[in-house]
């Protein structure tokens, strides 16, 4: 089976004209997308990714011709909406079959009828139009007045023609024309969407009802011509004309409509859908202005849709001979002429000469005669193309168009006289002049016969033309390559003039036949769901060119959180639904057919019906037009589907706007914009620090930070319109925490990098992913730290990046920071800890090594060079390099292709440091180190020495300032137990960096090794620094890990308690003496106290909370989440409907997220299983579930019991909401990571054998491996820890160290506090 995970390259997306129709009240949405297709190479079929719609239809695949369009403004079309039918919600494709439909179907002979054309263009809504200037819409508006034209009446008897002979060119020698195969598609035409019939193969020969009705079509245009000609004089080749005609000779537009169905059509071998054989088509041939009509105004009730498809009931017409519609295209082919003649006329109007159109129809035609006698080549030409026209008509429409390679290109005396200027079609000159030298030797020889048959009677050339309609023959192939010869002289031509007939008079240069459109027979089309693509397979092979694909679709606004979904807002008091986008990394297929690939990068044209006049609708780019419902957004720069966002909901706004001239504009729900100005004042200082940074400027006109109330991650970089959980946007100025600021800080910085990094330079597969995620992840941190140098930003990245993306990557189901994926699922298993973290890292250690100044020249090169483009990693490293040995490629390449790290084993001898390097894969890392001394070098042996400065005292540190990734492990014998004292003199992340650093591995480590983690713990008591405590209690959870529910626990217990209460003892419980990150060590540790179950923690948490439950002070900030969590822990139902009414009555996502945290932290069961099955009530949201369930798993053996049997019990719910992405992996990981038994461990794996999760086979191969090694360690280490913290910690001097480190901390309560608690 074919492997459709990945689109060929040979097929490229430029364009997009998506139009949106979202339906709120009903959580639907409709809509169309035009696709402009560059094929490379010939192609067996065409794929395209979809998924999940209720209904999706093929309008038209139609390949482009050389016919260019002569507006000023070149666009592609633009989609429509008044046309476009009611969908029906549901979760499967329906076909909608209305009574008259029903009526059709059973009257609906076995022959193909064709129906009649209109004359006009239908007035009705729902079409494909092209673009137009001021001039061509002038042009639109005077063939509205005409547009409402009723069908033409039965053909009459045929009645001699007038005497028309300017119209009426001789026939000449006709070149051979391609035969049409019997399985071409034949197209009649009407009104409305054009659909075809595969089965109807042309014409009968024995059809004479056809071929009377064919003369007399042809007898009444002719008479119409002569008309129009008389009564325009001066201005028949007016600009509206112009317009209109040139607009309708280029797109003869054939749509083909089929759909898949769900319920009617057959399953395929390969697991996909295919069209039934019944399905509706109607032939229909009426294209103006670039249109293709799928509805009519006027007809409406004779339009219908099927299989989600359009379709027109037979009409009058409709019953009508077979080639009803010839008349059509006869007319149609007069256009043609009259088009090319205008666009000479216009280039030169000083020098045209209009006489032949104020004459009277007598002289005219006897000036037409005499021209006749005297026609050159070019004027043979321009009634090849008349005859070919008549060709075409007599076939009843055969869509020659449809026939790929075999197209019969046309040359006419109007495209040898057309402005030559900025064309670059010319062809070669000796091949154009042994084609004259031709043509002209047929004329000699010929002569006599081309002006007999001149004045041939009308009765004989219209029999000539049927026979050849009826007997064609092929044509020789046209290079489409074949160019205009260049000749300055031909605008001075006016071809009324009988001199260009003169043999003496300057040769002619020739231009390049007119190609026009061609429409493909669609052979089938599957759907696959598992590959999510729509496959389409056309007749015959599907050549290189340009194409444009249409579809028509709809879909439900779900609750995904993925694709096009819908959000609830408050307004009011009053629940409304909004909808908003989340594309990456395979979203954007949800929401209209596209080629879902970040390689590919293409402009978008985005039209949206506005839902009500209340709501706000966003997108990438500013609004270039809005009527009373219909929004039209500037089209987009070149950009990969993933970044294209839509948003449509109930919201306030600021906005600013930064000395570069970018609007900067913040969204939130209404009344929620004081908490939005933290961010747009970030925003707008991070856009000018990023500009400066790279030298290169924003390049949209505006940004948008929308807060949206439904959000499946914490952010996105859509370009131009970024998108935030609420909880990582808004900051209030006076309830938010210091915690809450810096996080938002950092998320802004983030997605803002993204405009650069992601936006301006893409991807080039998504195993380039942390080529964008993992360097916006590093220069937020930088910019935060030079916004906000207070934050001490870079210690958080130390322990909340580095070390995280450390402790993953020694696992041995990790993976290199480049891995090759597939399916959607691994895609977005790769948004993970190795792309962000582990990519961030090692761009931080590469600034560390070149420098600030290169690394800023370098981001500027690789920025300029791939602007509006894909790169790859090697893109950036070359754009990096400096010059100098080693190059950045030969040093950085193996960190993103390896998995893993290198370990620096240290130990001194004789004044020197011995460093020996080691990785589990026995591979010799290139690692630039920082060293004693603030030497920098790149370490590639696997062994070396470092001579230490005799004058140099202290601990001998490797990896100074922790700004590389790897492990340094030092010796305990040599160095650790000599310089234990010495830690705490380093600095702080210095300090984090040696515990965390031992810490890592600490499963699969040996006993002495678990043991000198206990001893060094020890010497981190009393330490108050965030970073420090951060790695401590990371460190203490592993231990934790070995001795819950062993005999080891108390002695635990007393660990903890010794170096955690001198820290409580340093911070305190006011907040207020507090600054900085100090206050996240204060509510840290008191959370953590409070779990171990520390007596005095939770009795003094609990009368601080019983003071604010009675109106008293509230809780300071920085503890209030430390005291709820710890009075939830040991609390009943009392405290859990106390803090379920505050959950329900808080405003703020901020405030609810955190009360879900102390919800999820009860240890009595009952209400665990209380919260559980009220975490799938609509009072949680479902981006807030997961934390939820998260939250009770973690409180012990009988919260991950229950949180696991929940899972489990509603797997097939929360598989549904959970498709791939973070959420599912914080949920899978969330409740089994706990466990610790073989039974635990068999039964996680028994499960998911049982019930695959294609989105998270990663993420539970690693929690089961986490399990594994510790189940190890717990049987392999249990008696050693037993023995050592019991000689640590003996019974009787464990109550005198509580006692004593309660009575220290006691002693610090300020007295208002002892007051306070006197008074409760």
């Amino acid at each position: 089976m074919e492997d459709y995970y990945r689109l060929s390259s040979q097929v490229v997306p430029d364009h997009y004209d998506l139009y949106l129709e979202p339906d709120l009240e009903n959580c639907i949405f409709q809509g169309r997308v035009e696709i402009d297709l560059d094929i490379k190479e010939e192609i067996t079929e065409l794929v395209v990714n979809a998924h999940a719609f209720t209904d999706l239809s093929v309008l038209h695949l139609i390949k482009l011709g050389n016919i260019q369009n002569t507006t000023t403004e070149v666009s592609s079309s633009i989609l429509q909406h008044e046309g476009l039918k009611p969908v029906v919600k549901s979760n499967v494709q329906v076909e909608q079959v209305t009574d008259s439909n029903k009526r059709r179907r059973s009257e609906e002979p076995e022959e193909f009828t064709p129906v009649v054309a209109k004359k006009s263009r239908p007035a009705g809504p729902g079409r494909f139009r092209k673009q137009r200037t001021s001039e061509s819409k002038k042009s639109a508006g005077s063939d509205s007045d005409t547009s409402t034209k009723s069908p033409s009446p039965p053909p009459p008897q045929p009645q001699p023609p007038k005497d028309n002979t300017a119209d009426k060119a001789a026939v000449v020698e006709k070149k051979k024309e391609p035969e049409v195969p019997n399985d071409n598609v034949k197209a009649g035409t009407s009104g409305g969407l054009l659909l075809l019939r595969s089965e109807w193969t042309g014409p009968s020969d024995e059809s004479s009802d056809e071929e009377d009705y064919a003369r007399q079509r042809f007898i009444e245009e002719d008479e119409e011509r002569q008309s129009e000609e008389n009564e325009n004089e001066e201005d028949i080749y007016n600009e509206e004309d112009d317009n209109d005609r040139r607009s309708w000779s280029r797109s003869r537009s054939r749509s083909r409509s089929r759909t898949y169905s769900e319920v009617s059509d057959r399953p395929d071998d390969e697991g996909g859908y295919v069209l039934s054989s019944d399905e509706s088509e109607t032939n229909v041939d009426k294209v103006v202005d670039d249109v293709c009509y799928v509805g009519d105004e006027d007809d409406s009730d004779d339009v219908m849709q099927v299989d989600g498809a359009f379709d027109t009931e037979g009409t009058e017409e409709s019953e009508g001979d077979g080639n009803s519609s010839s008349s059509s295209s006869d007319e149609n082919s007069d256009k043609v002429d009259k088009d090319k003649d205008t666009d000479a006329e216009k280039q030169e109007p000083e020098e045209i000469d209009n006489k032949s159109s104020n004459e009277n129809p007598a002289e005219n035609i006897e000036e037409d005669k005499a021209l006749n006698l005297q026609l050159d080549e070019d004027n043979m030409e321009n009634n090849k193309q008349m005859d070919e026209s008549s060709n075409h008509s007599q076939q009843s429409a055969p869509v020659s168009e449809t026939l790929e390679d075999k197209e019969e290109t046309i040359t006419t005396v109007a495209s040898i006289l057309e402005e030559e200027e900025g064309d670059e079609n010319i062809v070669d000159d000796e091949k154009c002049n042994e084609d004259i030298e031709e043509e002209k030797d047929t004329l000699d020889d010929e002569g006599d016969g081309v002006n007999n048959d001149r004045e041939c009677s009308d009765e004989d050339m219209q029999r000539d033309i049927l026979e050849e309609v009826d007997n064609p023959e092929k044509e020789e192939n046209i290079d489409e390559n074949d160019h205009e010869v260049d000749n300055p002289e031909k605008d001075n031509i006016d071809e009324n003039d009988p001199d260009i007939d003169n043999p003496e008079s300057p040769e002619l240069d020739m231009k390049t036949p007119e190609i026009p459109d061609q429409e493909l027979e669609i052979a089938s089309i599957k759907f696959l769901r598992d590959k999510q693509v729509v496959v389409i397979k056309t007749t015959e092979n599907i050549q290189a060119g340009k194409y444009k694909l249409a579809f028509q679709f709809s879909g439900d606004l779900d609750d995904s959180l993925r694709g096009f979904y819908r959000t609830k807002h408050v307004v009011n008091g009053e629940s409304k639904w909004g909808a908003a986008c989340h594309f990456e990394a395979t979203g954007a297929r949800k929401c209209f057919p596209c080629m879902d690939q970040p390689e590919f990068r293409s402009t978008f044209d985005i039209s949206v019906k506005r839902p009500n006049h209340h709501v706000e609708v966003l997108s990438n780019m500013p609004c270039q037009e809005e009527t009373e419902e219909i929004i039209k957004f500037k089209r987009t720069p070149n950009m990969p589907t993933y970044l294209i966002c839509l948003v449509i909901g109930y919201y306030d706004s600021i906005s600013r706007k930064t000395e570069s001239g970018v609007r900067i504009s913040a969204y939130t729900q209404v009344g929620q914009i004081i908490q939005a100005e933290y961010a747009l004042d970030i925003a707008t200082k991070a856009l000018k620090f990023y500009q400066d940074f790279f030298n290169v400027n924003y390049t949209l006109p505006k940004m948008d930070l929308v807060a949206v109330p439904d959000f499946y991650i914490g952010a996105m970089e859509n370009w131009g319109l970024l998108t935030f959980r609420e909880t990582a946007l808004l900051f209030h100025p006076l309830q938010s925490t210091l915690s809450r600021r810096q996080y938002v800080a950092i998320l802004v910085c983030h997605e803002i990098a993204h405009q650069w990094f992601g936006n301006l330079v893409s991807v080039a597969w998504w195993d380039q992913t942390w080529l964008k995620e993992g360097f916006a992840t590093w220069i937020s941190f930088l910019a935060v730290d030079y916004l906000f140098p207070e934050f001490d930003i870079w210690s958080d990245f130390l322990t909340t990046e580095m070390t995280t993306a450390l402790r993953l990557d020694t696992l041995d189901s990790s993976h290199p920071i480049q891995v090759e994926v597939h399916d959607p699922g691994q895609i977005d298993e790769i948004f993970d800890t190795i792309s962000y973290n582990k990519g961030a890292s090692i761009i931080h250690m590469l600034f560390h090594w070149i420098g600030e100044s290169a690394f800023q020249s370098g981001m500027h090169k690789y920025l300029s060079t791939h602007s509006g483009s894909s790169a790859r990693t090697s893109d950036l490293w070359c754009a990096l390099d400096t010059g100098s040995s080693p190059s950045v490629a030969d040093v950085m390449d193996q960190w993103t292709t390896l998995q893993g790290y290198p370990t620096l084993n240290v130990r001194m001898e004789d004044g020197s440091l011995i460093i020996n390097q080691t990785s589990r894969l026995s591979q010799s890392w290139k690692i630039p180190l920082k060293l004693p001394g603030d030497q920098m070098a790149v370490i590639s042996s696997e062994e070396f020495t470092v001579n230490l400065d005799l004058g140099v005292s202290g601990f001998p540190l490797v990896n100074v300032g922790q700004t590389s990734f790897c492990r340094v492990n030092y010796d305990w014998d040599s160095i650790m137990k000599h310089y234990l004292v010495d830690i705490k003199t380093l600095a702080a992340r210095d300090k984090a960096g040696i515990m965390s650093n031992l810490a890592l591995d600490f499963m699969r480590s040996g006993v002495d090794t678990k043991l000198h983690l206990l001893e060094l713990v020890g010497h981190y008591s009393g330490e108050t620094e965030w970073v420090v405590v951060d790695a401590l209690l990371s460190v203490l959870d592993d231990i934790e890990s070995l001795v819950q529910d062993t005999k080891a626990w108390a002695g635990y217990l007393q660990l903890a308690y010794s170096i955690l209460l001198p820290i409580l003892y340093m911070v305190g419980w006011d907040e207020e003496k507090l600054s900085g990150n100090i206050t996240f060590t204060q509510g840290a540790v008191i959370q953590r106290l409070g779990k171990l179950g520390h007596s005095d923690t939770c009795g003094e948490a609990t009368l601080l909370w019983q003071r604010e439950e009675r109106g008293g002070q509230p809780l300071g900030k920085s503890i209030r989440p430390a005291v709820y969590r710890t009075v939830a822990a040991k609390g009943g139902q009392r405290e859990m409907n106390y803090f379920l009414n505050l959950y329900r009555n808080v405003q703020r996502n901020e405030e609810k997220r955190m009360l879900l945290t102390v919800l999820g932290s009860f240890t009595n069961i009952n209400i665990m299983q209380q919260m559980l099955e009220w975490s799938m009530s609509d009072e949680v949201k479902q981006q807030d579930r997961v934390f939820l369930i998260s939250c009770i798993a973690e409180t012990g053996l009988e919260g991950r019991c229950a949180a696991f049997k929940f899972f489990q019990d509603n797997f097939a719910e929360l598989n549904k909401q959970y498709t791939s992405g973070s959420l599912l992996k914080r949920l899978i990981m969330g409740v089994i990571k706990h466990f610790n038994t073989s039974q635990d461990l068999d039964n996680i794996i028994q499960f998911f054998q049982n019930n695959h999760v294609a989105g998270a086979q990663r993420t539970i191969e690693q929690c089961t491996e986490d399990i594994r090694n510790l189940i190890q360690a717990r049987e392999s280490s249990q008696d050693e820890i037993l023995r050592y913290l019991t000689e640590k910690f003996p019974a009787e001097d464990s109550d005198k160290t509580a006692s004593f480190l309660t009575r220290a901390k006691r002693r610090s309560l300020n007295t208002s506090f002892d007051k306070a608690v006197q008074r409760v």
